[in-house]
């Protein structure tokens, strides 16, 4: 019996080592790359301290999962100027502890007060009164 449970413990280290590793999925920066706009930001995670320090941010969800991601356009060193160039089709692509490949939908300047919807992808950054947006699907 004793050799049986050493067999076993053996067998299960063996597996467990041979399983890849993934980090915690809540991460906190991510390299995002827009190849259709020359792009490429190290998204960090905040709200509009961060942005207006000039970064590009991830203001809700993960990478993978429901992604929110913002930049200033013509200020605060406008990390999202050529986001307005983006078309229907174009692709970005969000890289962390996880990588996705995100397909753009619908590209539109947005003038509501209102949250706009989105399921696994907003892009955002202000425009005169406004914002423009893409709303992507994961590829």
């Amino acid at each position: 019996m004793d050799a049986l449970w050493r067999w076993l413990m053996a067998l299960v280290a063996l597996i467990t080592t041979a399983l890849p590793v993934r980090a915690p999925h809540h991460d906190d920066t991510a390299l995002v790359q827009i190849p259709a706009i020359g792009g490429e930001w190290t998204a960090i995670r905040g709200g509009q301290p961060e942005l207006d320090e000039g970064h590009v941010v991830i203001i809700e969800g993960e990478p993978c999962s429901h992604l929110h991601l913002a930049g200033h356009h013509s200020t605060h060193g406008a990390p999202f100027a050529r986001l307005p160039l983006l078309h229907v089709g174009d692709t970005v692509e969000v890289w962390s502890s996880v990588g996705c490949i995100y397909r753009i939908d619908r590209v539109e300047a947005y003038y509501s007060p209102l949250e706009p919807p989105y399921g696994d992808l907003l892009i955002q950054t202000s425009l005169p009164g406004g914002f423009f947006l893409g709303w992507g699907s994961r590829v």
